[in-house]
């Protein structure tokens, strides 16, 4: 594989990162991403209560076992919840 093929092969399902805003709408991703489902979704939620989230094991897209970090970017959870006072 070239140097050039490396950075272009996508392991979807696999491997990514992704940051959203406290909306969930999606500010950057790696094109490997896979659009967010509801455990997602509920790891999202308890980020925005400033508690890192864990989705637990599960069979990826890959039909690999796969599981999920969220964590919670505390500056924008902050204010956030500063101007909703």
């Amino acid at each position: 594989m070239g140097r050039a093929e490396l950075f272009t092969y996508a392991r979807i399902g696999v491997a990514g990162i992704r940051l959203v805003d406290i909306t969930s709408v999606l500010i950057f991703s790696t094109t490997d991403m896979r659009p967010i489902s509801g455990r997602t979704q509920k790891a999202i939620a308890q980020a925005l209560d400033c508690e890192p989230a864990v989705i637990d094991l599960y069979l990826g897209a890959s039909g690999q076992p796969t599981m999920g970090f969220v964590i919670p970017v505390y500056l924008q959870v902050h204010q956030h919840r500063q101007t909703l006072k």
